[in-house]
Order: C-alpha cells, then sequence, then structure tokens
C-alpha cells in the first residue's frame, strides 16, 4: 500500500521540478531572444521597426522612406541623405521604410551624374555647390568660393537643392 503522505509529497515535488524546468526553458529562451537581438545591423533594425523619423539637430523629426545599408533618405519628397549613424525614432502615421540596395557612393554618383546642387554637412558645417565627383573617401563640390573637397568620414547628411534625381533611387 502507498502512502498518502508519501504521494502528495511525490507529486508535490513533481509539480515543483516540472515548474522549475519550464521557468529555466522560458529564461533559456528569452536569453536567445536578447542575444540575436544584440547582432542585428542597424539596417535590419530600422527596417524592422514601422514606420521611421530622423531626427534632426533642431529637434525636427521627418519621415523616412528608403533605408540602404550605409544611409536613410527622409523627407516628403526625399530630399535629404542621411548617414545611417544617426538617430532614429520609431512610430508615427507614416508609411515604413523601404529598402534600398544601392550604396551612399552610389546615390552621390547618382546625383554628381545629374549635376545636381547639394548641401553638405560636415564636421559642423554646411558646404553647398554642385556635386561633381564622389569617391569612398571625399565629395567634390563646386560653389562660386572655388571648390570643396570633404572628406566622407565627416559627412552628417547631404541635402539635395536642385535635380530631380531622387526619383532614380
Amino acid at each position: 500500500m502507498a502512502d498518502p503522505q508519501l504521494d502528495r509529497l511525490l507529486s508535490s515535488l513533481e509539480v515543483t521540478f516540472e515548474a522549475a524546468v519550464n521557468r529555466e526553458e522560458e529564461e533559456a529562451a528569452t536569453d536567445l531572444a536578447f542575444s540575436l537581438g544584440q547582432d542585428q545591423p542597424l539596417q535590419e533594425v530600422l527596417l524592422r521597426g514601422g514606420p521611421l523619423r530622423l531626427l534632426l539637430e533642431d529637434g525636427a523629426a521627418i519621415p523616412v522612406s528608403i533605408v540602404g545599408a550605409d544611409y536613410v533618405i527622409a523627407g516628403d519628397p526625399p530630399r535629404l541623405v542621411a548617414s545611417a549613424y544617426a538617430t532614429f525614432v520609431t512610430g508615427g502615421d507614416y508609411r515604413p521604410p523601404r529598402e534600398a540596395a544601392t550604396s551612399l557612393l552610389t546615390v552621390m554618383r547618382t546625383w554628381a551624374r545629374a549635376g545636381a546642387s547639394v548641401a553638405v554637412e560636415a564636421d559642423g558645417r554646411s558646404y553647398n555647390g554642385v556635386l561633381v565627383h564622389a569617391t569612398p573617401d571625399h565629395l567634390v563640390l563646386d560653389a562660386p568660393a572655388g571648390r570643396f573637397v570633404v572628406g566622407r568620414g565627416g559627412v552628417r547628411q547631404v541635402r539635395l537643392i536642385s535635380g530631380d534625381s531622387a526619383g532614380e533611387l
């Protein structure tokens, strides 16, 4: 004959053991999801976040329409190219951005080929002129004050002033 107290004790231990196993499995799943999220590239995070706005230095936030591997295009109509190393806020009543297969260099070369007038913000200053060259490490602008050669490492954003190259992206 089985002892009723022993049966209750064993049953209680079984329930406690199952609860502990379930808790460990949940913690392991949470840890795995957290770890996987730590290695997502910025482009993936921006594309999966739904509607997206680029925060500007003056506090304004403008909708992002295109996300590339190393840039975003924001504004309506899209006129601002900003480094993907900027700051963003998700949410709002905007359409989520679409993914672009081109690089920032390709966009800049498209604009240079079109002879687009641009405003380049780099190292805390703004340079306006016609974009004539776009290379992997610098941009060249022709302006009334002379020719500006701007190292791409310091470029924060490039705004298309005139030219209709945004539609080609």
